[in-house]
């Protein structure tokens, strides 16, 4: 049986004391985390922590303690090895306001739950065959002060993901309040033209992803042209490659919009500079722990 940390306890995940009044469930009021593990070990931790205190202080929720002075590293690690996590793994993290009261909380307290469970690779790889996408129409995303999170109320993206599954899509395309193209329902976009990348800004709305942000890293290492740049559907038929990044697969690589066809030549390229940089990240953190 699996376990899970819910404010820094242990618990098996059928015994878990949360009930039908936390504000997570009820209004979701809170922020999620998606970590991926390598080596058994969680990577890229710090800028995870970063953007949820970050969001937590715009939701002026109490950020909890585990989020500072290497708590959450140690605690992800720990619950990695009791579940027997050695390898590849997933790790999430759900904070939300915990207190009483409806609309209007009784205070700014917070209660969080930490969850790992097994991922079927152990270092980033490039999906074999490219994903079929199309952009979801029914709704737009508003553009605002949570929109670079990862909140709670996720409806919109599930809607367009059910929109994907009844029309054998493998995604779908998100678009913000003046038609704009800024995401797909779990990532984060790019595209390739002549070897340059481009991507949405934040101010159009998309997720601040943090794969979105080490593969601009990667791409910058590699001498290659990165440009934030709102993209429209004309963008994405001139496109050579298009690109989905999210913390937990990495970089994918969409072989279809309409009737365009892609490549996935620059797609392997910085697949492997990201695990590089993974693989970095662990063994900074392992030298600094060691000092």
């Amino acid at each position: 049986m699996s376990s899970a940390i819910f404010n820094d306890k242990f618990y098996k995940n059928t015994e878990i004391p949360i009930n039908h009044q936390n504000r997570a469930f009820r209004y979701g009021d809170g922020l999620f985390e998606t970590i991926r593990i390598i080596n058994g070990v969680p990577v890229f931790v710090k800028n995870h922590i970063q953007r949820i205190v970050e969001g937590l202080k715009i939701l002026e929720i109490k950020a909890p303690e585990v989020l500072f002075n290497e708590g959450l590293e140690s605690r992800l690690a720990e619950l990695a090895k009791k579940n027997g996590v050695t390898k590849g793994g997933v790790a999430r993290l759900t904070v939300w306001r915990d207190s009483n009261g409806k609309f209007m909380p009784e205070n700014d307290s917070s209660s969080f739950l930490l969850e790992v469970e097994p991922y079927p690779e152990n270092i980033f790889s490039l999906n074999k065959s490219g994903l079929s996408v199309s952009i979801y129409q029914d709704m737009k995303k508003q553009m605002n002060k949570l929109t670079k999170f990862k909140h709670l109320n996720s409806q919109m993206s599930v809607l367009a993901a059910v929109y994907a599954r009844n029309n054998e899509l493998d995604d779908c395309l998100l678009i913000n309040d003046e038609g704009m193209i800024i995401e797909s329902t779990n990532s984060n976009i790019f595209i390739v033209r002549n070897g340059t990348l481009y991507t949405p800004p934040l101010t159009d709305g998309c997720v601040g992803g943090t794969m979105r942000m080490h593969l601009i890293n990667a791409a910058l290492e590699l001498n290659l042209g990165t440009y934030e740049s709102s993209l429209n559907q004309q963008h994405l038929l001139m496109a050579d490659e298009v690109l989905l990044t999210n913390a937990i697969r990495g970089v994918q690589w969409v072989n279809s919009y309409k009737h365009k066809r892609y490549f996935s030549k620059l797609a392997e390229t910085l697949v492997d500079k990201i695990n590089e940089l993974a693989l970095k990240s662990i063994s900074s953190d392992s030298d600094q722990k060691e000092n």
